[in-house]
């Protein structure tokens, strides 16, 4: 089943609006301003389509880009820790000692 709106213009000026007059809610297209209208009942409403724009703070920006930047360092450092047995060492035995230097702080 399909249904279709069907829109005869007689005047350009005066678009048709049929027997009842003008009613809200009514819409038509203004041949004029090239736009649609919309009736409050009185009168013609420019009806104008309104996009939503979602945006981040600047703050959040510059926390995904350092997040971003973090994981592509994570990401190469993993790479290089399972390339290099002698840096994995290292690593561990920083972490080790890293563990050690806040585990005390947090205990005074």
């Amino acid at each position: 089943m399909s249904s279709s709106v069907s829109v005869q213009v007689i005047n350009a000026q005066m678009p048709y609006v049929g027997n009842c007059g003008q009613t809200a809610g009514q819409v038509r297209y203004n041949m004029s301003s090239q736009k649609m209208e919309i009736s409050d009942g009185s009168s013609w409403i420019p009806y104008t389509i309104g996009l939503a724009s979602i945006g981040l703070t600047g703050q959040a920006e510059t926390i995904l880009a350092w997040a971003a930047v973090k994981m592509e360092e994570d990401r190469t450092l993993k790479i290089k820790l399972e390339k290099y047995p002698t840096l994995k060492y290292a690593y561990d035995q920083y972490k080790m000692v890293e563990g050690l230097v806040y585990g005390s702080e947090e205990d005074a």
